[in-house]
C-alpha cells in the first residue's frame, strides 16, 4: 500500500475508509478562506458522484468530511442538501446592522419620551418620533 500525499490522490470509497481509520497517511490541505472550503467540498461530492452513491458511501464522505474541514455533522449535512437543492455550495452573508438600529431607534424613542418635563407623550407620539429620525437612521453606520 503506498502512502497517499495529498488528499487530491484519494479517489476511491474504500481509500476515504483507509483514511478515516487511520491506515493511510495523508498530509492535509490548508485552504485560507470559508469559500475555498466550500468550494473544496463541493469539488468532493461531485467527484465521488455523491447522489449515485449507496447509504454506506455517503457515510463515509461525510466523516471524510468533517474529519478534513473541522466542521459538525450538521454544518456538513446542511451543505449536502444545499448541494443535492441547487447543484452549488454558496456561503449567505449575515447581516449585521440590521436589527441594532431597531433596537436603537426604539431606546432612543423610549429615552425621549420618558424625559420628564421636556417633551410629555401626549404632545409627541411615537410615530412622529419615528418619522422625524427616519432621515438620520437611513445613512450608513459610521461607528462600525
Amino acid at each position: 500500500m503506498k502512502p497517499i500525499m495529498s488528499i487530491n490522490d484519494l479517489n476511491t470509497i474504500e481509500q476515504l475508509e483507509q483514511f478515516l481509520t487511520g491506515s493511510q497517511a495523508v498530509a492535509f490541505l490548508v485552504v485560507s478562506s470559508q469559500d475555498e472550503c466550500y468550494r473544496g467540498i463541493r469539488r468532493t461530492l461531485v467527484k465521488f458522484r455523491y447522489a449515485a452513491l449507496d447509504k454506506r458511501s455517503k457515510g463515509v464522505v461525510v466523516r471524510f468530511l468533517i474529519k478534513i474541514t473541522g466542521y459538525s455533522r450538521q454544518q456538513i449535512t446542511r451543505l449536502i442538501k444545499q448541494y443535492r437543492d441547487t447543484g452549488k455550495i454558496e456561503r449567505q452573508q449575515r447581516t449585521y446592522q440590521g436589527f441594532e438600529r431597531r433596537i436603537a431607534l426604539k431606546m432612543f424613542v423610549c429615552w425621549l419620551r420618558s424625559m420628564s418635563g421636556t417633551i410629555r407623550p401626549a404632545v409627541l407620539p411615537l410615530k412622529s418620533c419615528v418619522s422625524a429620525l427616519t432621515p438620520f437612521l437611513n445613512k450608513p453606520n459610521t461607528n462600525a
